[in-house]
């Protein structure tokens, strides 16, 4: 348990599991990438090691520390506690938020400026109201019994010129902006931050990741075509989602018109081949996609693996088993007809940057998914259809085209 750790325990770290605490890593299996965004900002993942470094300042220049509430998203790996608690760096940060002087709000700031402003001007109009009827002070046969009227006067115009409303006003004021603001699906916690995004007019980011919802999701999918005829070689299809709920459809597209076509069904010819991608979709994985108690989806790993699970869940299959996953159903149904169906635990080929791929063995099959030139160096045969045909040079410079022209 987290809370039991103390420096000096050994922690086995496994893909999809959170840091415990502060660590520095002993061994590792496979290339281990963390997700230091909670602790960082930064969206990518960070590649750890065993090897000791020199001393450094930056988080994320120390690449064989494992750290408190970051995610491991592959790889697995050992290391020895070494901070909990404050002590760590997540907690240096907390303590430091905690210590903080809270400042005024630019309308605290203003309201504190008006209020000083208006707390002079009456004191000023009290002491002239005062001072025209000092004559008449003076002149009364009780000089003593006038002056204390005419102090009550100056008093009852000062109570009388205090704003008492003010306080209500902009609390409603702010009350309505935040009701304007929660509509727009936009979480205010505190009414000052309100009207400091309502006083601001420069935004500055230091890069797209940080505004980023930190999802990926599978928009296209391409398939050669059976019979192939001239140019018209490949069949394209776009996916329906961005987030990582279980749920969409995947219809026919025209890279040359534009258009998208009709849904595409289990019966249809590329059935075959998007049954074959929904498999290693599945099985080359090391992620997971899981619901929370908020209905909301969320995922354990890469995102890239996370993206290609839900891909896989969306593409419409006939299972052997004869399960049928309902239209608009959310559920990882094909994930787990497809780890049924393997009988040993398969031996998995970690990401190497050296290949630029990932595989698993399951019995005699080879399953492997990576970077298009370093997957397609390595093949000699292609599907086409529902059947396999050599790979020659010409349709390798097609797919090689084809993969070069969706990156720009």
């Amino acid at each position: 348990m987290p809370k039991k750790l103390v420096p000096g325990d050994i922690v086995n770290v496994r893909v999809g599991d959170k840091v415990p605490a502060d660590m520095r890593i002993l061994s590792t299996q496979g290339h281990v990438k963390v997700s230091q965004f909670a602790l960082t900002g930064e969206s990518d993942a960070v590649e750890k090691i065993v090897q000791s470094m020199k001393a450094a300042e930056l988080v994320q220049d120390k690449k064989n520390i494992l750290f408190n509430g970051t995610e491991c998203e592959s790889g697995n790996c050992v290391g020895v506690v070494i901070a909990t608690g404050l002590r760590t760096e997540i907690g240096k940060i907390a303590d430091d938020l905690n210590e903080s002087e809270e400042s005024l709000s630019p309308l605290q700031a203003k309201l504190e400026e008006f209020g000083s402003l208006l707390e002079k001007l009456i004191l000023g109009i009290c002491i002239a109201v005062w001072v025209l009827h000092i004559r008449e002070i003076l002149g009364h046969e009780s000089p003593l019994k006038q002056a204390i009227y005419q102090f009550k006067i100056a008093v009852s115009l000062a109570v009388a010129a205090i704003p008492e409303g003010l306080p209500a006003v902009v609390t409603t004021c702010l009350a309505l902006g935040s009701r304007r603001m929660a509509s727009k699906k936009a979480l205010v916690r505190h009414l000052p931050s309100v009207e400091t995004l309502g006083c601001t007019e420069v935004i500055c980011s230091d890069k797209t990741g940080t505004l980023t919802t930190n999802q990926m999701c599978v928009e296209k999918v391409c398939a050669i075509k059976a019979p192939i005829s001239g140019d018209d070689w490949a069949n394209e299809f776009t996916v329906d989602g961005t987030s990582f709920d279980p749920i969409g459809t995947i219809k026919s597209f025209n890279s040359r018109t534009g258009k998208v076509g009709p849904e595409i069904l289990s019966t249809t010819d590329d059935a075959a081949v998007l049954a074959r991608v929904a498999r290693i979709c599945c099985l080359c994985n090391n992620s997971r996609i899981e619901k929370t108690n908020q209905d909301e989806w969320t995922k354990s790993g890469e995102s890239t693996e996370a993206a290609l699970l839900v891909l896989a869940e969306k593409i419409p299959l006939s299972l052997p088993s004869g399960e049928k996953k309902a239209k608009g159903e959310k559920s990882t149904l094909h994930k787990q007809v497809f780890d049924r169906e393997v009988k040993e635990k398969p031996t998995t080929l970690a990401f190497d940057r050296t290949r630029k791929s990932m595989g698993v063995v399951i019995g005699t099959e080879f399953l492997v998914k990576g970077a298009p030139d370093s997957v397609l160096a390595r093949c000699l045969r292609v599907l086409i259809g529902d059947k396999e045909h050599l790979l020659d040079a010409s349709m390798r410079q097609r797919i090689t085209d084809h993969v070069s022209a969706a990156y720009q």
